[in-house]
């Protein structure tokens, strides 16, 4: 189910997405680290085991003959009780749940009006299995630094 929200409405007015702080989409796994204060191997894609969820910093690339894309994203897989759809989810997407099929994980598109913050939350009957975080600051490629 895709949601487009209403232009001035941000992502974290309908989502809770204090699992990911204090993370950013765009950031690679060093900037991650330093961020966490941990040490590690920088790789390109790296999990992050945090109280309340493992997240997942990765950069994913593809193509097509339209050209390449290079995407900095962040994964979070909730951990209970931090995976309550109620929580996680607004009372304004709530209505979902109406249209969902018993024993369906279903995935919720939310996007910000225009080319901003969006997210993917696969939603399993009241529990949040995942969320993917993306902003327009993920669009680095590998050798390009933060802005």
């Amino acid at each position: 189910m895709s949601i487009h929200l209403a232009e001035g409405t941000k992502l974290r007015d309908v989502l809770d997405l204090k699992l990911f702080d204090p993370l950013v989409p765009g950031m690679t796994c060093k900037e991650a680290s330093i961020t966490l204060g941990v040490s590690g191997q920088y790789v390109e894609s790296c999990t992050f085991e945090l109280a309340s969820a493992q997240i997942y910093v990765a950069y994913e690339s593809g193509g097509s003959s339209l050209g390449t894309f290079h995407r900095r994203t962040l994964y979070a897989y909730p951990r209970p009780p931090n995976n309550d759809a109620n929580t996680i989810v607004s009372k304004y997407l709530q209505p979902y749940r109406a249209v969902a099929a018993p024993g369906v994980v279903l995935e919720l598109i939310v996007a910000e009006h225009g080319d901003n913050e969006r997210a993917w939350v696969l939603v399993d009957g009241d529990f949040v299995k995942s969320i993917n975080w993306w902003s327009p600051a993920s669009r680095r490629p590998p050798d390009r630094p933060a802005q």
